[in-house]
């Protein structure tokens, strides 16, 4: 097993899910809330916020993040998912077109919406879009759980 073969089962399994629970700590208050991710080939996270958000603001105060991606399973051996440590940070202007793209290929049906007529719910969603920010979870060590592969099997990356 190398760190190469770890980062392609990482990368699939980031590629075959859309939910992320991002966890935050600020001043001894721990939270963590559930939100959709996109990611890069490095493996950092992509999600998007309004930056008054308690996440929001716990990652401009303090950027050590945890995340999780993971499903719902009936029986222990068929769970899967990901435990990660990084550090989050807010997505400067210049990068955002990038990661908007990459964000709306992933969730077409958002793409389409923006296409589409904007009056109602959509023009709200389309309006908080723009007014929101991306975050990127920068991960420092994975670990990826998989009992299909034997109980308690799991795997580690560190990056840099």
């Amino acid at each position: 097993m190398t760190d190469a073969d770890a980062k392609a089962r990482i990368e699939a399994y980031l590629q075959s899910h859309n939910t992320m629970t991002l966890a935050t700590c600020d001043q001894n208050r721990p939270w963590a809330t559930s939100v959709f991710y996109c990611h890069d080939s490095d493996l950092n996270l992509y999600c998007i916020s309004d930056p008054k958000t308690r996440h929001s603001q716990d990652i401009e105060a303090n950027g050590l993040v945890s995340v999780t991606v993971n499903e719902d399973v009936p029986d222990w051996g068929a769970i899967q998912g990901l435990q990660i440590d990084g550090i989050g940070s807010v997505v400067g202007q210049e990068d955002r077109p990038q990661v908007e793209k990459m964000y709306l290929e992933k969730f077409l049906d958002l793409k389409s919406l923006f296409k589409a007529a904007r009056d109602g719910d959509g023009l709200k969603i389309y309006q908080r879009f723009q007014k929101s920010a991306f975050y990127r979870v920068s991960p420092k060590w994975i670990r990826f759980i998989d009992n299909s592969r034997g109980f308690g099997f799991k795997e580690e990356l560190t990056l840099d």
